[in-house]
């Protein structure tokens, strides 16, 4: 699966592809010609909380976007709360990428199959 990234609208900033590893999913932060510019690896459970380490030469953690339970309040409502964290001086496609990889995760893992159209194993 790929998602495409467009600020602003119609113009292509870049894409964030999914590959399926053993156990794991990562996400590949690619430029508008598909290059990949940053990773993101995932946990190997995709259940309940967890995080999504945003790593720069596929070694070195950079950031993460992470799912927070919220107690009693997120088990009786639909909201799902994320964190993401990134240093301040990344360029603003990068950021817009790390977002829609974050838009990406939430569709995938966070609804069920139905809901979204998507199959998943989780």
């Amino acid at each position: 699966m790929c998602l495409e990234v467009q600020c602003p609208p119609s113009v292509t900033t870049g894409f964030v592809a999914e590959h399926w590893k053993l156990c794991r999913v990562e996400y590949s932060l690619q430029n508008e010609k598909k290059g990949d510019m940053m990773g993101v690896l995932g946990p190997c459970s995709t259940y309940g909380c967890g995080s999504f380490y945003l790593l720069l030469d596929g070694i070195s953690s950079m950031g993460s976007i992470t799912r927070k339970w919220n107690g009693m309040l997120s088990a009786m409502s639909d909201a799902d709360h994320f964190e993401i964290h990134f240093p301040l001086d990344l360029d603003v496609t990068i950021k817009a990428m790390i977002f829609g990889a974050c838009f990406l995760i939430v569709i995938i893992f966070s609804r069920p199959c139905h809901e979204t159209g998507v199959n998943s194993v989780f």
